[in-house]
């Protein structure tokens, strides 16, 4: 397929492309892009991770023009909920950069994976089992990933965005037992998605691989900075110290929520944001509303954030506690 970036284009539009192809929604508006959360859906977020766009009045007009019910996007400090990216600035990287702990896990799975490029053929042949099997793992459902049409989809955005887009896998005994997904923008590599195979867990494939696209990456001198993803609310889960370990850096970074103008006074309050977060605590496994209360939750806090003075710790609450990004 052709080609269709540019290396000469825009802060975040070589994943506007991508994201276009895919079918999703693209919007440029307050000096950034913006999606939607999920297909379709009426919650936008704004990127690339690191830009950040203009006031509220902007973002506020996005939401009416879009009937939008949300929008999430980085903003100044203080005026926010605590979050992070993890980023991995340009330096030398080898073996002795991953923490010890995490080290012989490496090593194993370079002994046991062949690490190289995947071809659309291979991910359109292999890369489903590896989504259903990870969105299993995972409990979440996914019509893009989970789902022929949509897969067949991604695969070609991904063919048509290369060199731009890469697919990189772990193969072990020529079967693909993961894969990472990055797109090239304006010196950074952003890694998307990383899926991977369950009955090939034990040979560490997820280890070589996050590993290895590091270093692979850096060997682009175009690659300035490699980028993993936000980091919610800095908390100290597994995930966290397994890209901690491997050389990533959180830097802080404040991350909005501004509903839109018509619901912002009735939800964006003490009361609404307590009993979202109580009902929250009372569902099991993942929920349709799950999600919807996590944004009155967040929208919340951003709002305190946004009246507390530097340096002052917001009022006590109760909310915030299922707030996933």
């Amino acid at each position: 397929m052709t080609n269709v970036l540019s290396p000469r284009r825009a802060v975040g539009e070589n994943l506007a492309v991508f994201l276009r192809l895919r079918g999703r929604k693209v919007i440029p508006a307050a000096g950034v892009f913006w999606t939607d959360f999920e297909p379709n859906s009426r919650f936008l977020m704004s990127f690339p991770d690191q830009a950040i766009p203009a006031g509220s009045s902007e973002i506020s007009a996005l939401l009416r023009s879009e009937r939008a019910l949300a929008a999430r996007y980085p903003s100044v400090e203080g005026d926010g909920v605590t979050s992070g990216l993890y980023l991995y600035r340009r330096r030398a990287y080898s073996l002795s950069d991953v923490h010890r702990q995490l080290r012989n896990g490496v090593r194993r799975g370079l002994e046991h994976c062949e690490i190289r490029p995947v071809t659309p053929d291979e991910l359109r042949r292999e890369g489903l089992a590896l989504n259903r099997d990870t969105l299993a793992r995972q409990k979440r459902e996914s019509t893009e990933f989970g789902g022929k049409p949509g897969w067949r989809r991604f695969v070609d955005a991904v063919e048509a965005c290369r060199p731009f887009v890469e697919a990189t896998g772990a193969f072990v005994d020529g079967k693909l037992a993961a894969y990472i997904i990055g797109c090239k923008d304006n010196g950074w590599m952003h890694l998307l998605y990383q899926y991977s195979r369950a009955s090939l867990m034990p040979m560490h494939p997820n280890h070589a691989l996050a590993y290895s696209v590091i270093a692979r990456a850096l060997e682009d001198p175009a690659i300035k900075m490699i980028c993993n993803g936000p980091k919610v609310l800095l908390q100290e889960d597994g995930l966290h110290q397994f890209k901690t370990r491997l050389g990533y850096e959180v830097e802080p970074q404040q991350v909005a929520i501004q509903l839109h103008p018509w619901a912002s006074p009735l939800l964006v309050n003490r009361a609404a944001a307590n009993f979202a977060a109580a009902i929250g605590r009372r569902l099991t496994g993942r929920s349709r509303i799950t999600k919807p209360l996590q944004i009155i939750e967040a929208a919340y806090r951003t709002k305190l954030a946004a009246r507390t003075p530097a340096g002052e710790v917001p009022e006590s609450s109760d909310t915030c506690s299922t707030w996933q990004a």
